[in-house]
């Protein structure tokens, strides 16, 4: 059995999810996992650090974060879009 510990930071709730349903994975596998928010709280320095995006939750942000999210979402597919050449 190894012990695992999912250290994650969220803004909107999603990453909690994901964090609480990769220690339920690793626990139905018969590992001690634990979830904890913000590293920084812990006071501990991992060795190695997994890093994965959430969800894009335009209909549980405000009116100027809405707008600022899809113009960059909107730029990174259109950049995404002249780089592998899809017109």
């Amino acid at each position: 059995m190894t012990s695992i510990l999912a250290c994650y930071g969220t803004g909107e709730g999603q990453t909690a999810t994901n964090a609480d349903r990769i220690v339920n994975v690793f626990a139905g596998r018969g590992h001690d996992a634990t979830a904890i928010d913000v590293v920084d709280e812990t006071g501990w320095h991992p060795v190695r650090i997994g890093q994965f995006g959430g969800a894009l939750r335009y209909s549980e942000y405000g009116f100027l974060k809405r707008l600022l999210m899809k113009r960059i979402a909107k730029r990174r597919r259109a950049a995404r879009a002249r780089r592998v050449g899809v017109r």
